[in-house]
């Protein structure tokens, strides 16, 4: 810029100088802020060597959880107890199972059996702490109130036995009539539910109720159909067919008396499952499922799903191989009549 007497002015030259080695100062010090990052992860991974870190790709919950979390904290800590006093989420007094105990009519401590079986004394009414037994459990007076239990082996529950949240067993659970089965009862062998218990989930390799069902063996002389169905109405298998596909319905879906449906059913709406009729595949419903007498679903040495959004109903000699929950509740069917006579 000239001044008024025609010379450079010296001073604007050396602010236009200023500000180009201003900016030139802040691209540099942006390369180094963008660039640091990658070159320090570049150091550090060949500096340090570590191995990939294992992700379980396993997508299905572990159905008998609580079970096993509460055998693991008792079994962890059981070895430094003191007075009595065991740490599980905070510590807590116990009852030594193995020893004799005058409990009287209300439990209000955590119960632990490691060398005997825990046998409930008949005084006993209410649990108000949970039951460890490293054997089995048997609850054998009717009426006994629980909050959970766990056995090592297997369990009994005596009629009208009320758990408020869960019992499992490692083997095998046997509930009752009319036992009111809490949140959750599972077993790692087989669970044999009694009549009219309410439930919300179950769980085993084989779930039976009132007795075990019977083999749907070969398909005999019965229609077979090899189709998937998809359909915006109402589906119904009639009596003796064979379908080997998947049922699928945005209403709802209705097996007569001894079909066989070898894939998967879905639908919006309610589900019934007729007498004898076997399902292999899962079972899953907006609405309600309800299954008469000696029906199965699954088979033996695969593990299906029966979901309802609502409710289920079980009626007598009804065999599931696998997991059973309803937001709604569950029920089995009374010892006399049809399990359609529960219905609220």
């Amino acid at each position: 810029m000239l001044g008024e007497d025609g010379k450079v002015c010296e001073e604007e030259t050396a602010k236009g100088g200023l500000d180009v080695e201003y900016i030139a100062l802040l691209t540099v010090v942006f390369v180094i802020m963008f660039l640091a990052p990658f070159a320090l992860s570049i150091i550090y991974s060949t500096v340090r060597k570590g191995s990939v870190l294992p992700i379980s790709q396993e997508k299905r919950r572990d159905a008998r959880y609580f079970g096993k979390a509460f055998s693991r904290l008792i079994e962890k800590n059981i070895g430094s107890v003191k007075d009595d006093t065991i740490m599980l989420s905070q510590m807590e007094e116990f009852i030594d199972g193995d020893k004799y105990y005058d409990y009287g009519k209300t439990v209000d401590k955590i119960i632990i059996c490691k060398r005997h079986d825990f046998i409930a004394p008949k005084e006993v009414l209410i649990y108000n702490k949970e039951i460890y037994s490293a054997h089995s459990v048997d609850i054998r007076w009717p009426k006994t109130r629980l909050r959970a239990a766990y056995a090592k082996e297997s369990m009994m529950l005596a009629d009208r036995t009320s758990v408020e949240r869960w019992v499992d067993a490692r083997e095998t659970l046997i509930a009752g009539d009319e036992c009111e089965l809490g949140m959750s009862a599972t077993a790692g062998n087989r669970l044999s539910v009694g009549y009219g218990c309410h439930f919300r989930r179950l769980y085993a390799p084989q779930i039976c109720i009132g007795q075990f069902g019977r083999d749907i063996g070969g398909f005999g002389e019965k229609t077979v159909l090899e189709e998937t169905v998809r359909t915006n109405k109402d589906y119904t298998v009639l009596d003796g067919v064979v379908l080997k596909g998947d049922v699928c319905s945005h209403k709802g879906v209705r097996l007569c008396d001894n079909t066989v449906v070898t894939g998967n059913i879905f639908a919006e709406t309610d589900i019934h499952i007729g007498k004898g009729a076997v399902v292999l595949g899962n079972v899953f419903t907006q609405g309600s499922v309800y299954v008469d007498d000696a029906a199965r679903i699954g088979e033996q040495g695969s593990i299906v799903s029966m979901i309802a959004r609502e409710k289920i109903f079980l009626g007598k000699s009804v065999c599931i191989y696998g997991y059973v929950s309803c937001e709604g509740g569950g029920l089995t069917t009374a010892k006399e009549g049809s399990v359609w006579e529960n219905v609220s």
